[in-house]
Protein backbone atom coordinates (compact mmCIF):
# COMPACT_ATOMS: atom_id res chain seq x y z
CA UNK A 1 0.00 0.00 0.00
CA UNK A 2 1.47 3.74 -0.73
CA UNK A 3 0.86 6.54 0.96
CA UNK A 4 -0.97 8.96 -0.66
CA UNK A 5 0.13 11.51 1.81
CA UNK A 6 2.00 14.71 0.15
CA UNK A 7 5.70 14.78 1.14
CA UNK A 8 6.31 18.66 1.92
CA UNK A 9 9.92 19.96 2.02
CA UNK A 10 11.32 21.78 5.41
CA UNK A 11 11.97 21.14 8.69
CA UNK A 12 8.63 20.48 10.67
CA UNK A 13 8.25 22.97 13.15
CA UNK A 14 5.54 24.59 15.24
CA UNK A 15 4.07 27.91 13.77
CA UNK A 16 2.93 29.41 16.83
CA UNK A 17 0.40 32.02 14.66
CA UNK A 18 -1.82 28.90 13.85
CA UNK A 19 -0.83 26.99 17.07
CA UNK A 20 -0.05 23.66 14.46
CA UNK A 21 3.24 21.91 13.20
CA UNK A 22 4.10 23.17 9.76
CA UNK A 23 7.07 22.70 7.34
CA UNK A 24 9.92 25.42 7.53
CA UNK A 25 11.68 25.98 4.43
CA UNK A 26 13.34 29.29 5.50
CA UNK A 27 12.66 32.38 7.85
CA UNK A 28 12.60 36.32 6.61
CA UNK A 29 11.87 39.62 8.25
CA UNK A 30 8.93 41.19 7.95
CA UNK A 31 8.61 45.32 7.60
CA UNK A 32 8.15 45.59 11.18
CA UNK A 33 11.00 43.51 12.13
CA UNK A 34 9.28 40.77 12.96
CA UNK A 35 10.91 36.67 12.06
CA UNK A 36 8.34 34.69 10.09
CA UNK A 37 8.39 31.37 8.39
CA UNK A 38 7.88 30.27 4.68
CA UNK A 39 6.41 26.97 4.64
CA UNK A 40 6.12 24.84 2.10
CA UNK A 41 2.42 23.53 3.46
CA UNK A 42 1.11 27.14 3.83
CA UNK A 43 -0.91 27.05 0.78
CA UNK A 44 -2.64 23.58 1.44
CA UNK A 45 -3.44 24.86 4.75
CA UNK A 46 -4.96 27.80 3.68
CA UNK A 47 -6.67 25.83 1.40
CA UNK A 48 -8.06 23.39 4.02
CA UNK A 49 -9.09 25.82 6.21
CA UNK A 50 -11.57 27.64 3.63
CA UNK A 51 -12.84 24.02 3.25
CA UNK A 52 -13.40 23.18 6.51
CA UNK A 53 -15.36 26.32 7.17
CA UNK A 54 -17.44 25.57 4.00
CA UNK A 55 -18.42 22.10 5.42
CA UNK A 56 -19.52 24.33 8.76
CA UNK A 57 -21.30 26.50 6.52
CA UNK A 58 -19.60 29.22 7.54
CA UNK A 59 -18.56 31.82 4.53
CA UNK A 60 -14.93 32.66 3.63
CA UNK A 61 -13.63 35.70 1.87
CA UNK A 62 -10.06 35.64 0.48
CA UNK A 63 -9.05 39.25 -0.77
CA UNK A 64 -5.68 38.73 -2.82
CA UNK A 65 -3.60 41.94 -3.39
CA UNK A 66 -0.05 42.79 -4.50
CA UNK A 67 0.93 44.93 -7.94
CA UNK A 68 0.80 44.01 -11.36
CA UNK A 69 2.24 41.23 -12.45
CA UNK A 70 2.53 39.25 -8.85
CA UNK A 71 0.72 36.56 -9.47
CA UNK A 72 -2.67 37.50 -7.94
CA UNK A 73 -4.76 35.36 -10.92
CA UNK A 74 -3.02 32.54 -10.65
CA UNK A 75 -2.97 31.99 -7.31
CA UNK A 76 -6.87 32.69 -7.24
CA UNK A 77 -7.19 30.38 -9.53
CA UNK A 78 -5.43 27.55 -8.32
CA UNK A 79 -7.55 28.53 -5.12
CA UNK A 80 -10.72 28.14 -7.04
CA UNK A 81 -9.87 24.34 -8.63
CA UNK A 82 -8.59 23.11 -5.35
CA UNK A 83 -11.36 24.18 -2.96
CA UNK A 84 -13.48 22.90 -5.76
CA UNK A 85 -11.41 19.68 -6.13
CA UNK A 86 -11.68 18.84 -2.10
CA UNK A 87 -15.39 19.86 -1.84
CA UNK A 88 -16.53 17.70 -5.03
CA UNK A 89 -18.03 20.38 -6.59
CA UNK A 90 -17.72 22.53 -9.76
CA UNK A 91 -15.58 25.25 -10.73
CA UNK A 92 -16.49 26.69 -14.64
CA UNK A 93 -15.04 30.24 -15.46
CA UNK A 94 -17.89 30.94 -18.07
CA UNK A 95 -20.08 31.07 -15.00
CA UNK A 96 -18.14 31.53 -11.73
CA UNK A 97 -15.60 34.20 -13.28
CA UNK A 98 -17.04 37.81 -11.86
CA UNK A 99 -15.85 40.80 -13.06
CA UNK A 100 -18.70 43.20 -12.97
CA UNK A 101 -21.95 43.78 -10.95
CA UNK A 102 -23.72 42.21 -13.63
CA UNK A 103 -22.22 38.56 -13.22
CA UNK A 104 -22.57 38.50 -9.73
CA UNK A 105 -26.76 39.32 -10.34
CA UNK A 106 -26.66 36.50 -12.48
CA UNK A 107 -24.93 34.01 -10.67
CA UNK A 108 -27.46 34.59 -7.54
CA UNK A 109 -30.25 34.63 -9.76
CA UNK A 110 -29.18 30.86 -10.26
CA UNK A 111 -30.72 28.48 -7.54
CA UNK A 112 -28.14 25.46 -8.43
CA UNK A 113 -25.00 27.78 -8.72
CA UNK A 114 -21.68 26.97 -7.32
CA UNK A 115 -20.74 28.12 -3.82
CA UNK A 116 -17.05 29.30 -5.38
CA UNK A 117 -16.72 32.89 -7.11
CA UNK A 118 -13.66 34.12 -8.30
CA UNK A 119 -14.24 37.85 -8.08
CA UNK A 120 -11.61 39.77 -10.64
CA UNK A 121 -10.19 43.05 -9.84
CA UNK A 122 -12.36 43.65 -7.34
CA UNK A 123 -11.56 47.58 -7.21
CA UNK A 124 -13.69 47.87 -10.27
CA UNK A 125 -16.65 45.67 -8.54
CA UNK A 126 -16.72 47.05 -5.18
CA UNK A 127 -14.51 50.30 -5.51
CA UNK A 128 -14.51 52.35 -1.88
CA UNK A 129 -15.36 55.42 -3.84
CA UNK A 130 -18.81 53.90 -5.24
CA UNK A 131 -19.47 53.49 -1.61
CA UNK A 132 -22.71 55.58 -1.71
CA UNK A 133 -24.32 54.61 -4.58
CA UNK A 134 -27.25 52.52 -5.04
CA UNK A 135 -26.05 49.45 -6.84
CA UNK A 136 -22.74 49.25 -4.16
CA UNK A 137 -25.33 49.23 -1.91
CA UNK A 138 -27.36 45.99 -3.30
CA UNK A 139 -23.88 44.44 -3.53
CA UNK A 140 -23.22 45.09 0.48
CA UNK A 141 -26.59 43.03 0.66
CA UNK A 142 -25.49 40.75 -1.70
CA UNK A 143 -22.64 39.70 0.22
CA UNK A 144 -24.57 39.85 3.17
CA UNK A 145 -27.07 37.07 1.82
CA UNK A 146 -23.80 34.92 0.42
CA UNK A 147 -22.13 34.47 3.81
CA UNK A 148 -25.94 32.83 5.18
CA UNK A 149 -25.19 30.37 2.35
CA UNK A 150 -21.96 29.83 3.33
CA UNK A 151 -20.04 31.02 0.08
CA UNK A 152 -17.04 31.46 -0.97
CA UNK A 153 -15.52 34.37 -2.45
CA UNK A 154 -11.58 34.63 -3.85
CA UNK A 155 -10.98 38.62 -4.86
CA UNK A 156 -8.16 39.93 -6.92
CA UNK A 157 -7.46 43.24 -6.74
CA UNK A 158 -4.13 45.47 -6.19
CA UNK A 159 -5.02 46.85 -2.63
CA UNK A 160 -7.44 46.10 -0.22
CA UNK A 161 -7.91 49.67 0.75
CA UNK A 162 -9.71 50.72 -2.36
CA UNK A 163 -12.31 47.62 -1.91
CA UNK A 164 -15.89 48.54 -0.37
CA UNK A 165 -15.57 49.81 2.95
CA UNK A 166 -18.48 47.93 4.53
CA UNK A 167 -17.68 44.52 2.94
CA UNK A 168 -14.01 44.96 3.86
CA UNK A 169 -14.92 45.48 7.72
CA UNK A 170 -17.36 43.40 8.06
CA UNK A 171 -16.71 40.29 5.05
CA UNK A 172 -13.01 39.35 4.25
CA UNK A 173 -11.74 36.50 6.20
CA UNK A 174 -8.22 36.43 4.75
CA UNK A 175 -6.01 38.95 3.39
CA UNK A 176 -3.48 37.36 1.11
CA UNK A 177 -0.58 39.49 -0.40
CA UNK A 178 1.88 38.66 -3.02
CA UNK A 179 5.29 39.39 -3.75
CA UNK A 180 6.75 39.24 -7.23
CA UNK A 181 8.51 36.40 -8.75
CA UNK A 182 11.53 39.14 -8.97
CA UNK A 183 11.45 39.60 -5.26
CA UNK A 184 11.22 36.61 -3.29
CA UNK A 185 11.18 36.13 0.09
CA UNK A 186 13.47 33.40 0.19
CA UNK A 187 16.53 32.77 -2.24
CA UNK A 188 16.37 29.78 -4.54
CA UNK A 189 12.59 30.03 -5.30
CA UNK A 190 11.47 31.12 -8.42
CA UNK A 191 8.19 30.35 -7.68
CA UNK A 192 5.51 33.34 -6.26
CA UNK A 193 5.13 33.87 -2.72
CA UNK A 194 2.52 34.72 -0.43
CA UNK A 195 1.51 35.98 3.04
CA UNK A 196 -1.86 35.17 4.42
CA UNK A 197 -3.24 36.87 7.38
CA UNK A 198 -6.72 36.54 9.26
CA UNK A 199 -8.43 38.85 9.98
CA UNK A 200 -10.19 39.49 13.70
CA UNK A 201 -13.23 41.72 14.86
CA UNK A 202 -14.40 42.80 18.02
CA UNK A 203 -18.07 44.14 16.22
CA UNK A 204 -19.14 44.31 12.93
CA UNK A 205 -19.78 47.42 11.06
CA UNK A 206 -17.71 49.47 13.41
CA UNK A 207 -14.17 49.66 12.50
CA UNK A 208 -11.87 48.02 10.61
CA UNK A 209 -10.34 44.31 11.14
CA UNK A 210 -7.31 43.72 13.00
CA UNK A 211 -5.01 41.68 10.97
CA UNK A 212 -2.78 38.99 12.11
CA UNK A 213 -0.01 36.76 10.63
CA UNK A 214 -0.82 33.48 9.95
CA UNK A 215 1.91 31.96 7.53
CA UNK A 216 4.03 32.57 4.41
CA UNK A 217 4.08 30.20 1.36
CA UNK A 218 4.49 29.47 -2.07
CA UNK A 219 1.81 29.42 -4.61
CA UNK A 220 2.10 27.42 -8.15
CA UNK A 221 1.74 29.26 -11.84
CA UNK A 222 -1.29 29.49 -13.89
CA UNK A 223 -3.07 26.08 -14.42
CA UNK A 224 -1.97 25.17 -17.76
CA UNK A 225 -5.64 24.53 -19.33
CA UNK A 226 -7.88 27.05 -17.84
CA UNK A 227 -4.90 30.05 -18.30
CA UNK A 228 -5.67 31.06 -22.26
CA UNK A 229 -9.62 30.30 -21.15
CA UNK A 230 -9.34 33.10 -18.58
CA UNK A 231 -7.27 35.55 -20.35
CA UNK A 232 -10.33 35.09 -23.03
CA UNK A 233 -13.11 35.68 -20.41
CA UNK A 234 -11.43 38.42 -18.91
CA UNK A 235 -11.06 40.48 -22.39
CA UNK A 236 -15.10 39.93 -23.06
CA UNK A 237 -15.98 41.08 -19.71
CA UNK A 238 -13.74 44.36 -20.00
CA UNK A 239 -15.06 45.03 -22.98
CA UNK A 240 -18.69 44.69 -21.77
CA UNK A 241 -17.93 46.67 -18.65
CA UNK A 242 -16.08 49.61 -21.00
CA UNK A 243 -19.27 49.71 -23.63
CA UNK A 244 -21.97 49.89 -20.07
CA UNK A 245 -19.38 52.46 -18.77
CA UNK A 246 -19.51 54.76 -22.37
CA UNK A 247 -23.50 54.09 -22.55
CA UNK A 248 -23.89 55.23 -18.92
CA UNK A 249 -21.56 58.53 -19.53
CA UNK A 250 -23.76 59.28 -22.93
CA UNK A 251 -26.55 59.01 -21.38
CA UNK A 252 -25.60 61.47 -18.41
CA UNK A 253 -24.98 63.82 -20.86
CA UNK A 254 -27.57 63.84 -22.90
CA UNK A 255 -29.50 64.26 -19.44
CA UNK A 256 -27.70 66.86 -18.18
CA UNK A 257 -27.98 68.46 -21.96
CA UNK A 258 -32.01 68.78 -21.47
CA UNK A 259 -31.38 69.93 -17.93
CA UNK A 260 -29.75 72.42 -19.92
CA UNK A 261 -32.58 73.17 -22.66
CA UNK A 262 -34.67 74.04 -19.73
CA UNK A 263 -32.78 76.39 -17.48
CA UNK A 264 -31.46 78.75 -20.87
CA UNK A 265 -32.92 78.93 -24.50
CA UNK A 266 -31.54 76.47 -26.91
CA UNK A 267 -30.23 79.31 -28.94
CA UNK A 268 -27.87 80.87 -26.28
CA UNK A 269 -27.14 77.22 -25.30
CA UNK A 270 -25.64 76.74 -28.26
CA UNK A 271 -23.67 80.38 -28.08
CA UNK A 272 -22.35 79.10 -24.36
CA UNK A 273 -20.38 76.54 -26.05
Amino acid sequence: MTNSKPSYPGRLVLNTNVGKKMHLLAQYYTFFGRKEGVYSDAYDSLVSTIVKRRLDDMMSTVFVEGPPGCGKSSLCLNLCLDIAKRLKVGFDLSQDYIYGANDLWNKLENPHANPINFIDEGSVTLASNNAMQKSDKNIVVLFDTMRSKGWINIIASPSIMRFNGAIRRDHVDFKVRCTPKNKPLIRGYGRGFFECRRAERKEFGTEEPQWFMMYAGIFKDDPPLLKDEYLHIKENRQNELMQAYIARARYDDAQMEKKMEKVMPKEELKGSW
